[in-house]
């Protein structure tokens, strides 16, 4: 009984030195998020509003353009919008594809 108390001391003293071991090494950037693509330029189109069925979704569209232009500032300033909503094939028209 005595070696059974003494291996079990044993290896929790291992698991427990062993486990302590492990060292870890945060870094973080010094450099605001606006500077790390200084040259970044965006031109955003406003897509037309959203339709589910019978459901139109009313400026859904520009919604989508404020929360772009919201998460791209974080990497640059020079964004620059088409307010007028604009379909795909206004882009891509037929017969250029």
């Amino acid at each position: 009984m005595n070696k059974f108390i003494f291996l079990i001391f044993a290896i929790a003293l291992a698991m427990f030195t062993t486990g302590c071991t492990a060292s870890y090494q945060h870094t973080t950037l010094n450099q605001p998020a606006n500077e790390l693509y200084p040259q970044s330029r965006f031109l955003l189109v406003t897509p037309v509003n959203g339709m589910y069925g019978n459901t139109v979704y009313p400026s859904s569209g520009f919604e989508v353009i404020q929360a772009l232009t919201k998460e791209l500032q974080h990497y640059t300033n020079a964004i620059a919008t088409i307010p007028v909503p604009v379909t795909i094939e206004q882009i891509y028209p037929q017969d250029l594809a």
